[in-house]
């Protein structure tokens, strides 16, 4: 009530009913569910996530000739490509492991379930809030409009309005990534947690990829 009335009115009188310890709490019980439901606290989290990074690198790598748009529900990520804006739009239960499998909030250990984490990176209200977003722009430097062929490409990830940096690949114009080291690092990401179908007990005739982008 405190929240949804506070989004139509710009106040809420139901927020003076807790304190702000235990909104604190609050906040960290939610973070535990998705921590451990579909985040870094599963190993499915990643797995489950790493189909949609594969998707969208997979739309990367294809450029202006991947299609102008792609559309579904809820909370969103986004590919821009030059100087169009290619979308596609998913739930938060698709967000949180999609970020679990890029490694952009790690935590040290996982997330203590009798106490506060104060320090903790894992927030849901900053990896996905009510609506929340995660856009990867294709950068591509030194190209003329029409004739990008060449030019060097980089990805940069804007989460929530504001560019997060991938760790350890972000040596391109603000903190993107090449191209060529963000396909190598998902494909590495992709041996690390395994075949979904046999991870998930699937049959091997089931896809081992997401193909619905397309339809």
């Amino acid at each position: 009530m405190c929240g949804f009335e506070t989004i139509v009115r710009g106040t809420s009188h139901w927020c003076d009913v807790f304190t702000k310890d235990e909104f604190l709490s609050f906040e960290y019980a939610r973070d535990l569910v998705h921590y451990y439901r579909a985040g870094p606290g599963t190993p499915w989290g990643a797995l489950m996530g790493w189909l949609w990074l594969n998707a969208t690198t997979n739309l990367l790598l294809e450029g202006l000739t991947a299609g102008p748009f792609f559309f579904s529900l809820w909370v969103t990520y986004a590919i821009f490509l030059d100087y169009s804006a290619d979308l596609s739009s998913v739930h938060d239960g698709d967000i949180t492991p999609m970020l679990t499998a890029l490694d952009v909030f790690p935590d040290a250990e996982h997330l203590p379930v009798r106490h506060r984490a104060e320090n903790r990176k894992w927030k849901q209200s900053q990896v996905a809030p009510m609506s929340g977003r995660v856009i990867f722009e294709l950068l591509s430097c030194g190209a003329i409009r029409g004739a990008a062929v060449g030019a060097a490409k980089y990805v940069r990830i804007n989460i929530n309005d504001g560019i997060v940096a991938l760790p350890g690949c972000e040596s391109g114009p603000g903190k993107s990534c090449p191209l060529l080291e963000f396909q190598a690092r998902i494909k590495q990401k992709g041996e690390a947690v395994g075949d979904f179908r046999s991870q998930c007990g699937a049959s091997h005739d089931s896809p081992e990829r997401i193909t619905f982008l397309r339809q």
